[in-house]
C-alpha cells in the first residue's frame, strides 16, 4: 500500500485539495481580511460609517473559503475532463450568482443598506464575473514563461 493513499484516505487528489483549500481558505481569509481591508479602505471601514467590514466572522469566512474551494475543484475536475474552461465558466457563472447573494451582505453590511453595493447581481453580472475568473485560471495555467512564447 502506498504512503500517499494511507495519509490521502485514499480519496482521488481533487477532493484532497478541495478540502485542503477550504480549511486552510477559512483562516487565511479572516487573517487577510482583516489585514488588508483597514489598510486599503479606512473610512469605508471606519466604526462610523461601517461600509465595509473591518473584520469578518468566522461564517463570512467560511461562506467565502467555500467558494473558492468549489471554483478551485471545478478548474481542477474539469481540466481532468478535458472539458476545461467551458464548464468551469458555466458552473462559475450560477456559483458567482449564488455565492454574491449570500456573501456580499455580510461583508459589506452598511454599503448593501445604503445601495452602495448591489445585494444580488444580475445574470449578466454574474457572466461579466464568470468571464473574468475563466480569464484569470486561463492565464494562472500558463506554464511557460513568456519570453518562451515569444520565441515559437
Amino acid at each position: 500500500m502506498k504512503i500517499r493513499n494511507i495519509l490521502c484516505l485514499g480519496l482521488p487528489p481533487v477532493v484532497i485539495l478541495v478540502a485542503a483549500v477550504f480549511v486552510f481558505g477559512i483562516f487565511l481569509i479572516k487573517w487577510f481580511w482583516g489585514w488588508t481591508i483597514p489598510a486599503l479602505f479606512p473610512l469605508a471601514a471606519n466604526p462610523d460609517m461601517k461600509l465595509v467590514a473591518a473584520t469578518i466572522s468566522w461564517g463570512a469566512a467560511l461562506k467565502l473559503s467555500l467558494f473558492i474551494s468549489v471554483l478551485v475543484g471545478l478548474y481542477h475536475l474539469t481540466h481532468e475532463m478535458n472539458l476545461k474552461k467551458l464548464l468551469f465558466f458555466c458552473i462559475g457563472v450560477i456559483l458567482v450568482k449564488l455565492f454574491w447573494a449570500w456573501t456580499i451582505p455580510d461583508l459589506f453590511p452598511n454599503s448593501v443598506k445604503g445601495d452602495l453595493i448591489a445585494e444580488t447581481i444580475s445574470w449578466w453580472s454574474a457572466i461579466k464575473l464568470s468571464i473574468l475568473f475563466t480569464l484569470l485560471s486561463a492565464v494562472s495555467s500558463f506554464k511557460m514563461a513568456p519570453t518562451q512564447l515569444l520565441k515559437k
